[in-house]
């Protein structure tokens, strides 16, 4: 069972997260549109974020401040829950739709890592690169706590994990990116 300061600094990283959807619905109306957001996404990307931030703090030994790490591992815990379905996934025929996950992704690092608005500030088609690398995310250190939660168990019995030397250097390589695109001349 986890502890009560798991579970409030759990359920306050959700409320950025839901805050964060909420505004990148608002300003995309084709997600809201062409997708479902699944209502306990909030709460599992938060415990997701938790999970790896854990797990990853023994292995960042570098000068990058820690809002970098927070928005590498924010946006990788987005892209583990993927909390927008799309609602005809055989039928996507909008990018931004397609795409909704990893803006929301990007949403979300920008939040920590800029005081600029990184998504107005890049053009689309140079910020797609990113969103389609988003796409390849996956960390199979997860994968037992993504199958609980798709089936409606409690994931709250996951609070720890072991990370994969390939997952650090997922969240290694999105650190070093969202620096590079905070501090790239523009």
């Amino acid at each position: 069972m986890p502890d009560g300061d798991l579970i409030g600094r759990a359920r306050q990283r959700a409320a950025f997260f839901a805050g964060m959807a909420t505004r990148v619905a608002d300003a995309l109306p084709k997600i809201r549109q062409g997708t479902e957001f699944r209502a306990d996404s909030p709460l599992l990307m938060a415990w997701v974020y938790f999970l790896l931030s854990d797990a990853y703090k023994p292995f960042r030994t570098d000068g990058l401040t820690e809002d970098y790490k927070k928005a590498a591992l924010s946006a990788v815990s987005v892209m583990v829950v993927r909390p927008f379905t799309h609602l005809d996934p055989h039928n996507v025929r909008d990018l931004t739709v397609y795409l909704a996950n990893p803006i929301l992704a990007m949403a979300c690092a920008n939040a920590w890592a800029a005081d600029r608005n990184l998504l107005e500030h890049f053009p689309f088609d140079y910020l797609k690169r990113f969103y389609i690398s988003l796409l390849n995310i996956r960390m199979p250190s997860l994968d037992r706590f993504c199958e609980a939660i798709n089936e409606g168990g409690d994931y709250g019995g996951f609070t720890m994990v072991r990370l994969t030397p390939a997952e650090i250097a997922v969240l290694d390589d999105w650190t070093l990116k969202i620096y590079m695109l905070v501090n790239l001349k523009r």
